[in-house]
């Protein structure tokens, strides 16, 4: 046996193709074919994890043994009651067909083409998981979060504009016997947020479902609906889409309810065709038709304008320009001979320029010239819709007429290498959008992706990491001249000259692996080297690559984690040393936290993850400085060059030197949590100062069929929650909310946040003086401060996306403010800022926001929890909520109703920002019962004496 096979070695099937899949009754049939080549192989169906890479394995039988050369139909049968737990935990699930023989296991992807996607819910795990078909045809299953099912059966779109619905939805966690206690609503909702409208659907009494979906436990005889909605009430004016979502609400408790997008079964009855609704204005006849989103099959209403239909019949891009020819439709109104504009205007902006287009008996074409539109700045980053303009309205440029769905994944325009008004290379082309619109889309050359490591030789500074560089790239391999400049604190700067070798990985046709050796000139070269290592995340480097004949500039953020500078550096480098390294240190730790006494003045000091120098430790730190506590102060900083007040141990997490006094301290003050390695030992006190006034629900309070319950309850976070000591609360409500959420019953100093004493301190003025020097911000000029919550819908690897135009702000605001940007650090990595430096600073490094507080006579933020500190200075706040109806099921999540209860404007568009900056005194006049309302609330303990009292009652002084 050994020796034939070692002679000949049998075929293996190459590919596996799904025939079909089935639910029903919470089981998922699933049959495969391929070819029978003769080989006596065993085969399992094995979903694998995209990210964890987790594995289930399921059984595959076939009925019988086919002979030679003919069909192999392969089965298996998955029971979602019995594995719907596990896949839930997971977000992607790739499909693949296992085969094992003695000697072999080899997997090949099963194959899914022209597959018809089907949905089934785990109810247990409030999960809703989709069969879909990948880009390159593969199988795999997506697990999204799910509260309320909404399933549509059938719908028709009469020509007397009636829009008839029916279908079911239900909430996932309650039944829905009692059908008079059910009200439903079907909801039109666009996609910027600004129009709303709901219209009443009826009840349907449905005793097929509860069978249907028997795995989920509940009763849903109540569940069906019926709608029939006149779109003739529907307002047309400024909408191009609409999506169609139900809203579920129970009578007899109001707090529950559901919201969900309207799907469409892949069975479901589709009857309609388009309508035309009247309007009386000129322009206002609107064409409207039924669309189902082919990857989600989601409803909506797609809108386009009927009395002028502008299609766009083809489009070239090359030698720097962009042509389009198109036609006025023939059932629309027609247009007289003669010139009109095409507007290209910047999505979610109000940035727009205008070029001239002849309209000839319905035919027209126009030619965008890049050269100018770039380097005169008219085009900058970001998405450019285009319409033809009228005085009256502006008409989508449109490709529908030709019935080809989905352009955007068949066609791929060039794109063209060009340079702005600062000599800097970006690139342009043309697209299509998922309705078949047509828009531009311009970006930066290069894109950072991560930083591998920063070295030190005697006389350069080396990174090392990968970026991606946009097509066309094929020439950009080999050393290159170029720049790195450094900022730091007071306005100081280095521009360092540096040779970039770049390395087409492979892995994707934009991705280089980089490695740039910056010249360290001068003749101390030790203190220039010393300047870097203090300054390197005071802001993000600017990069400068010399292509020739063009530059690219781009940002990269710096990680001091990344820094070698020891040998055990060095060692981290190599994961697996690193990994061997790393248990020897945690045996000698757990040795060391046996043996060793505790020391009774070691004090440990933690915020945010040893990421910084702030929050309530640094205050609480700061004062028992102030008290001259005799204490031997430990810092936990991934930064070791940090230089802080008191001349503490600085020791980087997971280091030696920091099990050692993890092992020995008396005193742990953090603002979260130490690891889960660590072993609390008798005697020891933990102070949890925590980091925030509540804004979203936590722990316990988690709604327990939500996709963060299991997150927010898991046994080790509850085991790190029963270290504390003694709890720091701002105020009541916070006090009252961590008690309960994390079942903490120790305790509880509601003394206000020793963070916020800087507020009240005497001289505040002088340090906010000193803050904006250290930022170099010229005096005289007044500050915003743009701090929004970090969305994880969006895509951490493209390009950071403002919702308003940085160049317009300044054009506005730049002669009164600069803005300081403080982001999500996965946020901060995407931004580009080159041009903006005089007037746009990048504070996501800068340790302690509270400083930044102090220096800002404006707060822009949106959800985020800064307004509750904020709120104590009593100077004016806007939320900028450009996704407020997207956001909106989120809203439930909160501990108190933010619409009624926000202490400021929420604004949707840029133009109702600006024109609340402008105004922002009779803003804040406008809003001022409801932000002392607010302050009392939330700042009642706030006096600036917070870190004396908190003290005074952990330590008795």
């Amino acid at each position: 046996m050994g020796l034939l096979s070692f002679f000949w070695k049998p075929k293996v099937v190459k590919q596996y193709g799904l025939h079909s899949l089935l639910l029903e009754h919470g089981v998922l049939s699933i049959q495969i074919n391929s070819v029978f080549e003769g080989q006596s192989l065993s085969r399992e169906l094995l979903f694998v994890e995209r990210e964890t890479k987790q594995k289930l394995a399921f059984p595959l039988h076939t009925d019988e043994e086919p002979a030679d050369s003919k069909l192999l139909v392969l089965k298996a049968s998955i029971d979602i009651r019995e594995h719907g737990d596990t896949i839930g935990q997971g977000n992607v699930w790739d499909v693949f067909v296992l085969e094992k023989s003695l000697d072999v296991k080899k997997k090949y992807r099963l194959k899914s083409q022209d597959f018809e996607p089907i949905q089934f819910f785990n109810q247990r795990m409030n999960r809703e998981i989709t069969p879909y078909t990948t880009v390159k045809g593969n199988l795999s299953l997506r697990v999204e979060p799910i509260h309320t099912v909404a399933n549509v059966e059938s719908v028709a779109l009469s020509g007397d504009g009636k829009l008839l619905l029916r279908g079911y939805a239900f909430c996932a966690d309650w039944d829905m016997a009692d059908e008079a206690s059910l009200t439903k609503y079907i909801v039109l909702k666009s996609k910027d947020g600004d129009y709303e409208q709901k219209f009443f659907a009826s009840s349907e009494h449905r005793n097929d479902l509860t069978e249907l979906y028997a795995y989920t436990g509940k009763n849903l005889d109540g569940a069906g609906f019926v709608a029939n909605i006149d779109v003739r009430d529907i307002d047309f004016s400024a909408v191009d889409e609409l999506d169609l979502y139900i809203e579920l609400h129970y009578t007899k408790d109001p707090e529950k309810g559901g919201v969900a997008a309207l799907t469409v079964l892949p069975s479901a009855a589709l009857d309609y065709s388009p309508m035309v609704v009247h309007s009386e204005d000129e322009w206002g006849d609107k064409k409207v038709s039924l669309r189902v989103s082919k990857d989600r099959r989601v409803l909506s209403l797609d809108v386009s304008d009927y009395t002028v239909q502008v299609e766009i019949t083809s489009i070239y891009a090359e030698n720097n320009r962009i042509q389009m020819e198109g036609y006025i439709a023939a059932e629309s109104a027609q247009l007289a001979d003669g010139q009109y504009s095409i507007m290209i205007k910047r999505r979610y902006m109000e940035a727009n320029y205008t070029i001239p287009v002849q309209i000839v008996q319905s035919k027209f074409s126009f030619d965008i010239d890049l050269e100018k539109a770039i380097g005169e700045n008219l085009l900058r980053e970001g998405v450019w819709d285009l319409y033809l303009s009228m005085p009256e309205r502006n008409f989508r440029l449109v490709s529908r007429k030709d019935g080809i769905e989905d352009k955007q994944k068949i066609v791929q325009f060039p794109q063209q290498l060009l340079f702005n008004q600062e000599g800097v290379a970006v690139v342009v082309k043309p697209f299509y959008t998922l309705r078949n619109d047509v828009s531009i889309l311009v970006r930066n050359y290069i894109y950072a992706k991560k930083v591998d490591k920063i070295s030190f030789l005697p006389d350069q500074m080396r990174i090392n990491g990968k970026i991606n560089i946009m097509v066309p790239n094929d020439d950009v391999d080999g050393p290159f001249p170029g720049h790195i400049l450094l900022r730091g604190e007071y306005g100081k700067t280095y521009r360092l000259p540096a040779e970039w070798r770049l390395r087409k990985t492979g892995r994707t046709e934009v991705e280089f692996a980089f490695s740039a050796d910056a010249a360290l000139e001068g003749e101390d070269k030790a203190a220039l080297k010393a300047w870097i290592l203090k300054n390197i995340k005071f802001d993000s480097l600017k990069c400068e690559i010399d292509f020739g004949s063009y530059q690219s500039h781009f940002s990269l953020n710096i990680n001091p984690e990344k820094v070698e500078k020891t040998l055990e550096d060095k060692l981290n480098q190599r994961p697996r040393l690193k990994k061997v390294i790393d248990k020897g240190r945690l045996a000698v730790y757990y040795m060391m936290n046996k043996l060793l006494p505790i020391r009774p003045n070691v004090f440990i000091f933690q915020s945010y993850y040893g990421n910084s120098y702030a929050c309530n430790p640094r205050a609480l730190y700061e004062e028992l400085l102030r008290q001259q506590w005799d204490m031997k102060a430990v810092w936990v900083m991934k930064d070791l060059d940090k230089q802080l007040p008191g001349n503490p141990v600085l020791v980087r997490p997971n280091s030696l030197k920091y099990y050692y006094y993890m092992a020995v301290g008396k005193y742990f003050i953090n603002n979260g949590n130490f690891p889960d390695f660590y072993v609390k030992r008798k005697g020891t006190v933990h102070i949890q100062t925590w980091h925030g006034t509540p804004l979203k629900r936590l722990g316990l309070d988690v709604d327990p069929k939500s996709p963060a319950y299991a997150e927010n309850t898991s046994p080790q976070l509850l085991n790190r929650v029963k270290r504390w000591d003694y709890l720091i609360a701002p105020n009541r409500y916070t006090a009252e909310i961590l008690q309960r959420a994390y079942a903490y019953d120790k305790v509880t100093l509601e003394v206000g946040y020793p963070r916020n004493d800087i507020f009240y301190r005497p001289d505040r003025g002088q340090i906010a003086e000193q803050v904006k020097q250290r930022l170099n911000i010229e005096k005289g000029k007044k500050v915003i401060l743009y701090a929004p919550t970090w969305r994880d819908t969006d895509q951490k690897g493209a390009p950071y996306e403002f919702r308003f135009d940085l160049e317009r702000f300044r054009e506005e605001f730049g002669q009164e403010y600069v803005l300081l940007l403080r982001l999500h650090y996965f946020d901060a990595s995407r931004i580009q800022l080159v041009g903006y430096e005089d007037f746009v600073y990048n504070v996501t490094y800068y340790d302690d926001i509270q400083e930044l507080y102090l220096i800002s006579d404006i707060l822009i933020t949106d959800y985020s929890s800064v307004m509750f500190d904020y709120a104590n200075l009593n100077r004016p706040m806007i939320f900028f909520t450009y996704d407020l109806v997207r956001y909106g099921s989120q809203l439930r999540g909160f501990y108190f109703n933010f619409k009624e209860e926000a202490p400021g404007p929420l604004v949707l568009h840029e133009a109702d920002l600006f024109d609340a900056i402008r105004h922002i005194g009779q803003v804040q006049a406008k809003y001022q019962d409801k932000y002392e309302a607010f302050r009392e609330r939330f700042c009642s303990l706030e006096d600036g004496h917070a870190s004396e009292r908190a003290i005074r009652m952990i330590f008795g002084k």
